[in-house]
Order: C-alpha cells, then structure tokens, then sequence
C-alpha cells in the first residue's frame, strides 16, 4: 500500500511539472511531413491537424525557389492577419498581432538588402504581397527561419498560413484550413517553437 501510494505521489508530480512546463514556455508545434509528399500532419495539445508543405516536401538544405519546406525547429516571431476578413477571431492570443495593409510585403529577392523582411509597397525587388485577393494570407504566422542573420538565397517568407479546400501544396509555408490554424494558434504562444521534422 506504501508503495503504491508513493507512486501515486510521484504521478502527480509528474502532471504538475509537465503542466507548470506548458504554462510557463507554451506548447510547440510538431509538424510530420512524409518524405517526397507535400502533405503532412501537425500535432499539438494532443490533438492531430492535417496540413501541406511545399510542393518538393521538406528539405534539411533550403534554397529561394526551390518549393521545398525547411526542415529544423524555429522560434514565433508574429501574426499578420487580414480584419476585414478575420475579424476578432484572434484577438485573444498570446502573439504580436499585426493588421496587414495593402501596401504591405515581404522581399524574396536575395539581391535586395531587404531580402527575407518585412517591407512596405512599392517595392523595386521581387516580393509577395501579403493584401491577397484569395484568402491564403488572411492569417499568416511569421516563424524564425533565415532571420538571425539572414543568408542570401536560403529561403524567405517561410509561414503557416490559411489553405483552400483545393491547396495541395505550397512554395514552402505550412498552410491549414483557417479553423484548425486558429485552433493551433490559440495554444501557442511567443516563447512556443515550429518543429519541422
């Protein structure tokens, strides 16, 4: 009976520690691609979402252009979203918000000393624009990849955004449907990590 009361106590602990954890550094979010498909599955709070890479899968040696996803593990850096669209939807979380506006950006040219940040419109490099006439954008997640210190020509933009119901693939991002990537993002916060694996 001792022992199994001891056990008891040490079960508890445990949950305790795991749930101090979670509300201290935020959940992270795992994302599975299968090697060679553009769809994966991400998981957090012990709940499985279905998702897509980029069109060549991942990759462990990322390079602009090539439509692969780059494998490791990436810090949060902020939200853009659309409210117009979005609405209030997520204005409880836990992460910098910023509105996008139509003369927002995002430089993907590795000539430009802009490449891989944020920038405002008109722009003379290649760019994305973030005011989106299709609703991908409408929410984006900024994650830390290529930006401490940014390397030309290894990949920029890299987000998880919105996809349609047609999406089966991207250039690169991680993109949902627009509920399961609220539902992801209400469990994160900034000191939460991407996992790519």
């Amino acid at each position: 009976m001792k022992s199994f009361i001891i056990f008891i106590k040490y079960f508890i602990l445990i949950f305790i520690v795991i749930n101090i954890q979670q509300f201290i550094f935020g959940l992270n979010l795992e994302i599975n691609g299968v090697r060679g498909e553009s769809n994966c599955t991400a998981k957090i709070n012990n709940k499985t979402y279905s998702c897509v890479l980029g069109k060549n899968s991942t990759t462990s040696n990322k390079k602009e252009g090539d439509l692969s996803t780059p494998l490791g593990k990436y810090p949060i850096r902020k939200i853009f979203y659309r409210e117009d669209r979005i609405g209030n939807k997520i204005n409880s979380l836990k992460i910098p918000l910023q509105k996008i506006q139509k003369d927002d950006g995002w430089c993907d040219d590795p000539q430009s000393p802009h490449y891989n940040k944020y920038i405002k419109l008109p722009f003379p490099y290649s760019h994305e624009n973030l005011w989106r006439d299709d609703h991908l954008y409408d929410i984006i997640l900024v994650i830390g990849y290529n930006d401490e210190p940014v390397v030309k020509a290894k990949g920029s933009a890299i987000f998880l955004h919105v996809k349609s119901s047609t999406t089966k693939s991207t250039a690169g991002c991680v993109a949902f449907s627009e509920k399961d990537l609220i539902e992801i993002l209400e469990n994160l916060d900034s000191s939460s990590q991407i996992i790519i694996q």
